[in-house]
């Protein structure tokens, strides 16, 4: 590149660090939202007024916007990053999860558990969890390419992870410049992100057609 540094290798490296935040960010939304999602519906009334009303205040912002914002106030370290993009994303958790405990909790199963005495928390986490959860984890492939995105993209505006260090948005971020002296410098890691989040949605495709088997296209 510009500096003498070999492309290939910062493309590498580049890809660990995306690839990570973009993991990460996805094990925070969904960690936070599965949780919120599940008590919203379990426990209705005011907790459940509270709690969609938050979520709904926090999808009233552009995801881009509100990533901005926080990342201007907490900084745009590694960490930081993930935890900023997660938090914006954890409503799309929410709802899925609190549509799912809502439908599971009308089961007999868990009306024979309220029978008996069971704790609600014992409830939530030892049988609604596992049989909601399903279409979490397809979301949640889906959701990092989703994630990877908003890091090219806050990178390349420069208020994501700085430059020298390697990720993908930071790199078409610094091959924009010569992007007619030398395409591969910003082409190289767009067509990378590019396959990747194709792949990545490829993948979630599968996984949900291999747990929901009515989705399969043979039945």
């Amino acid at each position: 590149d510009n500096l003498g540094r070999d492309t290939l290798s910062r493309l590498f490296y580049g890809g660990r660090v995306s690839i990570l935040v973009g993991v990460f960010a996805t094990f925070v939304a969904a960690a936070v939202g599965v949780v919120l999602g599940m008590t919203a519906a379990f426990f209705g009334g005011w907790v459940d007024v509270i709690i969609m009303r938050l979520c709904e205040s926090i999808m009233a912002i552009p995801s881009i916007v509100l990533s901005m914002s926080l990342i201007t106030i907490f900084g745009s370290g590694l960490v930081n990053m993930a935890v900023i993009l997660g938090v914006s994303c954890v409503p799309l958790f929410v709802r899925m999860m609190r549509a799912e405990t809502l439908s599971v909790k009308q089961s007999d199963y868990i009306k024979a558990c309220q029978t008996q005495g069971a704790n609600d928390y014992y409830i939530m986490f030892r049988h609604i969890l596992p049989n909601a959860i399903s279409p979490i984890i397809v979301m949640m492939t889906q959701m990092v390419g989703g994630m990877i995105l908003m890091e090219s993209g806050l990178s390349y505006l420069g208020v994501g992870l700085k430059i020298p260090t390697a990720s993908w948005g930071t790199m078409i971020s610094d091959g924009k410049t010569y992007i007619t002296a030398n395409p591969a410098m910003a082409f190289a890691p767009g067509i990378c992100i590019a396959l990747l989040v194709v792949c990545l949605n490829v993948l979630g495709d599968g996984i949900r057609d291999a747990m929901d088997p009515r989705l399969r296209g043979e039945l």
